[in-house]
């Protein structure tokens, strides 16, 4: 059994993320290979994710059978132009 993640071990992690529109149609996500960094005496997994249009997101990630699922409201970037 697994407990935690060990950089040392998984350079590269085997974390699979996903993502889906839940209001409606949409292109899927971009998601960057994942790769990993360290904070204090721990690591951590990071990859980027780009969600392609505003709206309701329910984006889930997956390590070895292990799953985290969260939404979010994604809204249209605001112009910097004045």
């Amino acid at each position: 059994m697994r407990f935690g993640y060990d950089s040392r071990a998984e350079q590269r992690p085997a974390i699979k993320v996903r993502g889906r529109r839940l209001d409606g149609p949409a292109p899927p996500l971009l998601v960057l290979p994942p790769t990993n960094t360290f904070q204090g005496p721990g690591s951590a997994m990071l990859t980027g994710v780009y969600v392609p249009t505003p709206g309701c997101w329910e984006i889930t990630g997956d390590y070895h059978g292990n799953k985290l699922s969260f939404v979010v409201w994604v809204e249209q970037a605001k112009s910097t132009r004045q």
